[in-house]
């Protein structure tokens, strides 16, 4: 008898679950209502928006948010419910407090209004047996928040465009030519033109921007993909190469490994149409911005070490603890950074301080100032560092062959400087481009396309022009000593493109 009650409990537990399954896979992710503003009882269940009780087993956790296109970005995890349908007609507004509440040019996120304009809340709802009722929107409905896009744009701001609002959600525009769904538009009060009163209005998503905005991704991770290609080929020179194993070799390995490794996974993290789990999504984001960093730290070594190197003697040059200590330079210090934004970004402070890496979104967040801050600005100042001591050296080995303008070893540390001297120059340049690049995103501005592709075409040709600078060379010459060899001559090239064996006295500097 009691195994018979056994399995009848175990399959009334199993419908129950296998129902409250099929209901959360059926229900549209639009036709959900965020809980995280809503007050939770003890027991699992939640009052929305001070007029919807909703109990625990309607509640569901979600690790992701659906923009207008339909696509899915993994978000931190939290309550929804499906409430949305035939008895509960919901609307979306764009902020949480329609009236007093207005989105703003910079960030496009919701500020608090100061201005008070007269507005009329009540607009014409068609139903579904084809009754036109007038409706309060902002009592009437399920109220609902959130913007479907960054670049949406408000649709009446006149009062004559022709838009038509259903009591299921659906927004009817072009005199009935197209329906959208609640994902793809918000509502919103605007003022209008004459800045006397507010409108309601829908804010849609232009579609030219969404195959823009794919094009945009396939471009920047193919860019990153290229350089990073050009990038292991110079690596693999230095290391292959025996005449480059040197402590700058070394050195330079190090930086480019660094930048490889960064310029990779932000390739992944700009792959079209690939939606990353919340944790790897945030991880990757984190990867890049360590390794990223690491590398500029490491450009920096590499421009100390040359300028260290013009006062020591020969006898110095031998000691190998330098090397732990610039590891420990140029890999910790990005490390701390990179655990101050994770502890930032799980904190209580204002959004405008967080980078957005594991937040919202992958990589740093385009609607504040926190990759120029933590990223690009970071970047700007280690180059400015590499810039003042380059032209020490270049100073300092120039007035050196003045003094003695046969020296070979002179001359070929004057040849290897000068190359550094343009590897500066191009992550200068890489540095000035992406700053401006997301200041116009921050701002919106009307030429921030062509600058994302300035952008995507510098970084997919730098690797390459890294290749030029360091790998071609080497190459060449390997090739060169082993024609000379088959042929049965010896080369007679010392050539290091390094600053090993230096030894200048200060008074070749007097």
């Amino acid at each position: 008898m009691n195994h018979k009650i056994l399995l009848v409990f175990l399959i009334v537990l199993s419908w129950e679950y296998n129902s409250y399954a099929r209901e959360f896979t059926s229900c549209k992710f639009q036709d959900t209502i965020d809980l995280r503003l809503a007050h939770r009882f003890p027991n699992g269940s939640y009052f929305y928006d001070n007029k919807i009780f909703i109990t625990a087993k309607q509640v569901h956790i979600y690790d992701y948010k659906e923009l207008f296109d339909g696509r899915r970005v993994a978000v931190e995890p939290h309550p929804r419910a499906c409430i949305c349908n035939a008895e509960n007609n919901c609307l979306r507004f764009c902020c949480q407090q329609p009236v007093r509440e207005y989105i703003t040019n910079l960030s496009f996120g919701c500020e608090e209004s100061h201005i008070d304009l007269p507005y009329t809340a009540h607009h014409n709802i068609t139903y579904g047996n084809g009754s036109i009722i007038s409706r309060d929107v902002t009592k009437d409905f399920i109220l609902t928040s959130g913007i479907p896009c960054q670049n949406a744009y408000a649709l009446d701001l006149v009062g004559g465009a022709q838009w038509q609002l259903y009591a299921n959600g659906t927004l009817s525009i072009f005199n009935g030519e197209l329906h959208l769904e609640r994902r793809h538009y918000c509502m919103a009060f605007a003022p209008k033109e004459n800045g006397k009163e507010k409108i309601l209005t829908p804010m849609l998503c232009p579609v030219a921007v969404e195959n823009e905005e794919i094009t945009l991704e396939v471009v920047s991770s193919v860019a990153g993909i290229i350089t990073t290609l050009f990038i292991i080929a110079t690596v693999l020179a230095y290391v292959l190469l025996p005449n480059l194993q040197n402590f700058q070799g070394k050195l330079l390995i190090c930086f480019l490994v660094c930048l490889a490794v960064g310029s990779i996974t932000l390739s992944i993290i700009a792959l079209p149409n690939v939606v990353l789990p919340h944790f790897l999504c945030g991880f990757i984001g984190y990867i890049a911005y360590y390794f990223l960093v690491a590398s500029y730290f490491w450009l920096n070594i590499i421009s100390y070490n040359m300028f260290k190197k013009l006062h020591l003697s020969s006898g110095d040059l031998e000691n190998k603890k330098p090397f732990i200590f610039y590891a420990v330079y140029a890999m910790g210090l990005p490390l701390c950074l990179s655990l101050i934004l994770i502890i930032l970004e799980n904190s209580n402070i204002g959004l405008d301080y967080k980078s957005g890496i594991g937040g919202d979104f992958c990589w740093f967040s385009p609607t504040n100032w926190s990759a120029l801050t933590y990223l690009f600005g970071l970047n700007a100042i280690l180059l400015c560092l590499d810039i003042s001591f380059y032209m020490v050296v270049i100073i300092t080995l120039k007035s050196s062959l003045k003094l003695n303008p046969d020296s070979k070893q002179h001359f070929q540390q004057l040849q290897f400087a000068q190359r550094y001297g343009l590897l500066l120059l191009v992550m200068a340049l890489v540095c000035l481009i992406d700053t401006v690049t997301n200041i116009k995103s921050v701002h919106q501005s009307s030429d921030e396309n062509f600058w994302f592709y300035l952008s995507s075409f510098v970084s997919a040709i730098f690797g390459f022009v890294i290749f030029l600078i360091f790998g071609l060379g080497p190459l060449r010459q390997w090739r060169h000593q082993r024609l000379c060899l088959r042929s049965g001559y010896i080369p007679d090239d010392t050539t290091t493109n390094d600053f090993e064996n230096i030894e200048i006295s200060t008074k070749e500097f007097s």
